[in-house]
């Protein structure tokens, strides 16, 4: 058989039934509604990109410096908001969550929320970590302390891992997944991901930059991770 007669074939799949409920098996070229940015992860990447570019060189240290001094209220606001959207700790709640429900409460199709949730945080933070490593850029603190500010590359300590967020990426992976449970409040979604993902740039861990970047990858992987999981029939729907 010649390369050029050798096709693959997708199919659209009628609704199954899976643990008496009925699954839509999704094809893998097809867009989903609910995947917002999934469906425009370039065009979204590069805008963000590129404004993080412009942030770096006009908004970031002016940005930084407003927040360098705040008062006491608004750090323990700020403070207590980054501690829920504290990557690790996070992900081991949602999987807790998921074996509860999905062993103990027997509701499947809730307990695969979680887990997508889970899978999603700690998918993306893997990345997050590893580029983390190789951009190596100073946090906010070494600005002041030292007068360090850009990329290190391969950098080894943590002081220069800025670039991007892990807590932005882990709200916005989590946002991202109810986005897609709950598509019509993908804008509102998006705005909690950022107000919140905003309290690392508050209390000087974080640029600007650093959140933006953070934040989309979450988005977009958590996105990914749904309709992978969509595709292999799990079901997220949960019965009102």
């Amino acid at each position: 058989m010649s390369l050029q007669n050798f096709k693959i074939k997708i199919y659209q799949i009628e609704p199954s039934q899976k643990d008496g409920q009925k699954v839509m098996i999704v094809p893998f070229s097809h867009k989903l509604k609910e995947t917002r940015f999934l469906n425009k992860a370039v065009p979204i990447s590069i805008g963000v990109l590129l404004f993080s570019a412009i942030s770096f060189h006009f908004f970031d240290i002016p940005i930084a410096a407003y927040f360098k001094t705040i008062p006491s209220k608004l750090r323990i606001v700020a403070q207590f908001i980054t501690d829920l959207i504290d990557p690790w700790p996070g992900t081991a709640v949602w999987a807790v969550l998921y074996f509860f429900f999905n062993f103990f409460s027997k509701r499947k199709s809730l307990a695969n929320r979680f887990l997508l949730i889970s899978v999603s945080v700690s998918t993306a933070n893997i990345s997050i970590e590893l580029l983390k490593w190789i951009f190596g850029r100073a946090r906010p603190e070494l600005l002041w302390s030292q007068n360090l500010y850009g990329f290190q590359f391969f950098a080894s300590h943590d002081a220069d891992f800025s670039f991007p967020s892990g807590h932005s990426c882990t709200i916005g992976a989590i946002m991202g997944a109810l986005a897609c449970f709950y598509p019509k409040y993908t804008y509102l979604f998006l705005a909690i991901a950022f107000i919140m993902a905003f309290s690392r740039v508050i209390l000087s861990f974080h640029y600007l930059s650093d959140i933006l970047v953070g934040m989309t990858i979450g988005l977009i992987v958590s996105q990914w991770v749904y309709r992978t999981m969509k595709i292999g029939t799990v079901n997220f729907k949960t019965n009102k």
